[in-house]
Order: structure tokens, then sequence, then C-alpha cells
């Protein structure tokens, strides 16, 4: 190896530790070509391709992956690795292909089996996750993860089972880290959940939230001052006129997790014409890439900048990029579930301003509280303590009433309690506004989503949580049913 060499591996590797993704791509796109196949190509290859993932170029990143694959057969970290990009494409039978090719060759390596079950989870089916979570279970560093997705991939309807009884011995141990108590908290909730042991349930759920807040911040003026900021850079904005004829539909559902995002985009997928980009997340990051990173600080130079012709193109091309990283083929319907897109409404009609708004929206009450209820694993440091679920979901509903009558488009509005008691009529008007065909035994397609099995006014049979809540209910009261 010569010193240009080692010179230019470190400085790869220092530019990747600092994340400066894209000064590693342009260093060592036109190096490694010229170079003869041996380790040096084989480390350079594999940073450039780790570099390509998190700039968000996965199909790109995937491409070099199976390329060290070819080249490499026994090295299982290129399957993994190639595992996770198939993986964040929703690519979930490729990706499953991949982590079980890398277990085969390293059978210890426990990330691969976790990622084969969240894959499983993912796609509705939690009884091929359950035996790769049951082997993690036995795993000191991954049981308490395990756990909790045990219990959410089946309904107990007993105390008297080995998981509780090994889920109480784990919080025994003074060893785990706040996070795995959390995680084993959770679980406990949802069995205490199925079991109808409500006030219990309530309690742990408690627990786990008040761990996971310990650690994560969430500023009520730093977010409002965002809100305020935002309606400002739009309150004077003149937005591109609709196309006469627009090309595929890019549709947005709108609303803040758990509620009835996920349920809508699953109806308009019975349609064949729909494609679900599901948590897409593109749009922050773009966004964020081209107002400097400051998409929520008002400026007049920064007003002009979003109006001008260029910023809406590029936006949108780039956007159009990623899709095309998830899908080659053409569909009437691209849906987008990302649950930050509330915030993102003025800029994606400058984007497209043919683009397709559902927002959907639930009881506060029963709102606040499955939002209370779920492991967040990343983000959402709002959802760990009562006060700020209510604080943010009053910003959110406030952004959405500036959205609703200042954006010159229609939003559809779906009350997610209209869509569980009379789901046809609002899946007929769903399939209808995005323009796409209704399928054929709409009646018998629907009932493959369970609808009617969802719960509503869940947060009744919760007294504590009820209690917990009393001190916002005024904040609330503009947003409850009438």
């Amino acid at each position: 190896m010569t010193n240009n060499t080692k010179d230019i591996i470190e400085q790869a590797n220092k530019l990747f530790k600092k994340r400066h993704y894209q000064q590693v791509i342009d260093l060592l796109l036109p190096v490694i070509p010229k170079m003869k196949s041996g380790n040096t190509k084989r480390i350079l290859t594999t940073v450039l391709a780790k570099s390509y993932y998190k700039n968000e170029n996965t199909d790109i990143a995937l491409e070099y992956f199976v390329q060290l694959i070819a080249e490499h057969p026994k090295e299982s970290q290129y399957f993994y690795l190639a595992g996770i990009c198939e993986m964040s494409l929703n690519h979930h039978p490729q990706a499953q292909s991949y982590f079980k090719r890398c277990l085969a060759l390293n059978p210890g390596q426990s990330n691969c089996q976790l990622n084969i079950a969240a894959s499983y989870r993912h796609t509705n089916q939690p009884e091929q996750a359950i035996p790769y979570y049951n082997e993690l279970r036995h795993n000191p560093d991954y049981a308490s993860r395990a756990f909790r997705n045990l219990a959410m991939c089946q309904k107990y309807d007993s105390l008297d089972q080995p998981d509780i009884k090994a889920i109480f011995e784990l919080l025994q141990e003074g060893e785990l880290t706040s996070e795995q108590r959390s995680h084993l908290y959770f679980a406990l909730g949802k069995i205490y959940k199925d079991c109808n042991m409500h006030s219990y349930a309530f309690e742990s759920y408690t627990y786990g939230n008040q761990l996971k807040n310990k650690s994560h911040a969430f500023n009520h003026t730093d977010y409002s001052k965002k809100i305020d900021n935002l309606k400002k850079i739009f309150s004077d904005i003149t937005y591109p006129k609709p196309k006469q004829k627009s090309e595929s539909a890019l549709t947005f559902i709108i609303g803040i997790p758990r509620g009835g995002k996920t349920l809508l985009e699953k109806t308009l997928l019975l349609s064949n014409q729909a494609f679900a980009l599901e948590e897409f997340a593109a749009l922050d990051k773009l966004v964020y890439q081209y107002t400097n990173n400051k998409p929520f600080q008002f400026s007049s130079e920064l007003q002009s900048h979003i109006q001008s012709k260029k910023f809406g193109k590029k936006l949108y091309q780039d956007f159009i990029g990623k899709i095309q990283q998830r899908t080659q083929e053409n569909f009437q319907a691209y849906v987008d579930t990302t649950p930050c897109n509330f915030r993102y409404m003025g800029y994606i009609l400058l984007m497209c301003p043919n683009a397709k708004f559902i927002h959907t929206y639930r009881n506060p009450l029963d709102h606040i509280f499955v939002a209370y209820t779920k492991y967040f694993a990343s983000g959402n440091f709002w959802a760990f303590n009562i006060e700020n679920i209510v604080h943010y979901y009053c910003e959110y509903r406030r952004i959405m009433a500036f959205w609703e009558k200042s954006l010159p488009t229609k939003i559809k509005t779906i009350i997610y309690e209209d869509l569980i008691k009379n789901p046809e009529p609002i899946a007929r008007a769903l399939f209808e506004f995005v323009g796409i065909e209704v399928p054929n035994n709409l009646s018998v397609a629907l009932n493959t989503l369970n609808i009617h099995d969802k719960e509503i006014n869940i947060h009744q049979q919760y007294p504590e949580f009820m209690e917990a809540i009393a001190p916002f209910m005024a904040q609330l009261q503009p947003y409850m049913p009438k």
C-alpha cells in the first residue's frame, strides 16, 4: 500500500466520522475505478457505499454492496448492509433474504435476527417474527427489546405466562439501562392491557415513559415559536397554479402519529393503482437541505428563495428521484404518510401544486392516550409526557387550521371514528378524491383490514389517564367532538 493510498483511506475515514458523506463520495468516486482488486479497494468501496447510504442514495449504496457480495461471498457484513438498504427501501422479502444469508455465515449476529423479525412485523406477519424474538430474549443485550416486541406480536389472556415471569426477573437486575427498563415496562403495559388490567397497564406505560423522558427534552416555547414562524413565512406566499393535466398524484396523508394515517394508507392500497411510500421522510431532509437548514426561521430572503421556480422544481425532481429509489413502476398515486408532513404543507404545494392532502384525526383524548402508550424507538420526544403530548397536539391543530384557511387547494378531512363506524362510503370518497379506481368487492376488501375491530373511546377505560389529563382539558376543549 502506497503512502498516497494510506492518506486517502485516512482522509476518507476522517470525513466519514465527521458525517461529511458527500465529501467522501467526491474523494473516492474518481479513485476507486483506477485501483486494482484487493483489500484496499474493498475497504474504500465499503466506505463509499456506506457514504451513499448515509447520504440517502440508498439505491446506489445497494448496487455497491451487491458488487461487494459478488466479490467477497463469505463476508457476512455485506449481506447485512445490503439487507439494511433493502429494508430502508421497503423491499422486505429481499431484505429478509440478505439477513438470512448473513445469519448463515455468522449465526451469532443478533442484529440480523432483530431486523428479520422487524421486517416480518412490518409486513403483518407477527407469527414469523416470534421465533426470532424468542431467540433474542436469551441475549442480555437484546432481551428487553425482544420482550417488548413479543408482547406486540401476540395477545395475552392471563398473567400465567413465562414471558411475564421473565420480564419481572429482568427488572430485578440492577445493571439494566434506562432504555432497557423502558422496553420492559412497555411490554408489561401491553400485557396488562390485553388482560383488561387497565390500572396496571397505565402505571406500566407511565414508568416506561418516565424513563424515556429523562433523557429527551421537548421545549414548549421553542416548538410554538417554530409554528409561529411557519405561519409568518407562508402568510404572504404566492403558490404556483395547478397543472391542467397532472401525472401520477402525490398524495400526502397528514396527521401526527397514532391518528389513523396507516389505516387510511391501507385503505388506499386496496387499489392496485396506489403505491405506499409509508413514512418516507425524504421531504423533511430535502426541505432542510434547500433552505440552508432553516425552514422554520422567518426571513424575507427565505420567502423570496422558496417562491422561485428553481426551488420548487429542484425539490420536486429530487423528491421524485427518492420515489424512484423505492419503485421503478408507474402508479396513479404515491402515498406518503410521514408524520412531520403537517409542517411542510406549504413547501409541498410550492413543489407540487397538484398534490393531494388527506388530513385525519381522532378524538383528542384517544389520540393522546394511544400516543402515550406507543413505544417510539427514535424521535418524537414530545410523546413521553402527557403535558408535552397535549402541547404538541394543540400546536399541530393550530398549524392545520392555518393551512386550511391559507392553502389554495382542498384538504380532504377524515375523522378516524367515522371511518371505523362507516368505512365503505368514506373509502369510496377517498378513492374518488385521490383519482384512483375503486377496487372490486370493496366491502370484502375492507374486511381484510379488520376495521370493525379497531377500538374507539379507549380513554374511557383508563380512569388514571383521565385524572392525569384533567389539568389540560381547557386546552383541548376546542378540538373535542361536538
